[in-house]
């Protein structure tokens, strides 16, 4: 199931110019705690079959359903159905959603968001990286494996999955070309990723992130043991090779940043320098003396479950 839900998509309605309509839909979608209950456990979860939220929350199958099918037709989720074991199940992913309902009839504030979507192997560069490590497209290897000169080769830039045991990647991204009195608000990062290990071996690998050399915070990835192949992966990819991860999403904002939508460190968006027309620096960082450390993979848009590699999101608001 490929659904993307790093995307931040501010949605305004105005009680003036907008439908009733559709203002309504989201009302109701959001006037039974039950749905917002949903919401939440979704939020803060990959991807979730109607069942396992049923299960999860106690809540009949039935009832699931259509809080599913009205979340659902109100933008707050996005579902699709997939084979199972016993047939088809419907798998129902959270949509990051910022949701503005404005009262009166005046403009709303200008708010602009400049979204850029990096290839996995488009980073400029590539320090300290060690063995085991390798690249792949979606046609075969990439080079030698476990060989990190091989990081620079130009034929890096075809990269749909990349591996190595430390070290640090760093991928540079535009500045927006911002309205004069217009300053960021928020800057997002999301990417799949999890730790480097044979099939049933549950290992796990520390990372860092780093936005123009100050620390996001450090999370832990682990590796999928569950047998399954990545919703993306090319039929040449072994089936013992780790197969897809979890997508991260990391948020910094006005308020500290954020991974998975949980506080993580009080550092906030005007201590990123991102006022400059300098490149903005994204390092993700596996460090050598890392407590845990089996290494770490890292997924494009056309390998393990998600259609993107990197993305980057900034959004601007008026002062």
């Amino acid at each position: 199931m490929a659904i993307d839900k790093s995307e931040m998509t501010p949605r305004s309605f105005s009680l003036y110019r907008d439908s009733s309509d559709e203002i309504a839909r989201i009302g109701r979608a959001l006037s039974i705690p039950d749905r917002v209950d949903i919401l939440k456990l979704l939020s803060n979860k990959n991807i979730m079959s109607v069942n396992e939220i049923a299960k999860a929350l106690d809540i009949p199958l039935s009832s699931v359903s259509l809080h599913v099918r009205i979340l659902e037709d109100a933008g707050l989720v996005t579902c699709e159905r997939m084979p199972s074991l016993h047939g088809t199940a419907k798998m129902c992913a959270y949509k990051n959603v910022d949701l503005l309902l404005h009262m009166n009839d005046e403009p709303l504030n200008e708010e602009q968001v400049f979204e850029q979507n990096m290839p996995l192997g488009g980073y400029a560069e590539a320090i300290g990286i060690t063995e085991p490590c390798g690249m792949a497209s979606t046609t075969g290897p990439i080079a030698v494996y476990n060989r990190p000169v091989c990081f620079y080769l130009p034929e890096r830039l075809k990269t749909q999955v990349l591996w190595f045991m430390s070290g640090r990647l760093v991928y540079h991204f535009a500045p927006f070309p911002r309205k004069s009195g217009m300053r960021v608000r928020q800057i997002e990062c999301s990417f799949e990723a999890c730790a480097h290990a044979k099939l049933e071996q549950a290992w796990q690998t520390s990372y860092n992130l780093l936005i123009n050399d100050q620390l996001l915070g450090s999370a832990v990835c682990t590796c999928e043991t569950d047998g399954k192949r990545g919703n993306h992966n090319p039929d040449w990819w072994p089936d013992v090779a780790t197969q897809y991860g979890t997508l991260f999403r990391w948020r910094v904002d006005r308020e500290g940043c954020w991974l998975q939508g949980k506080h993580v460190s009080d550092l906030t968006v005007d201590k990123l320098s991102l006022e400059s027309e300098s490149p903005i620096r994204v390092a993700i960082d596996v460090p050598s003396d890392a407590e845990e450390n089996h290494g770490i993979n890292l997924f494009g848009s056309e390998f393990g479950n998600y259609s993107q590699a990197l993305r980057l999101t900034i959004t601007y608001e008026n002062n």
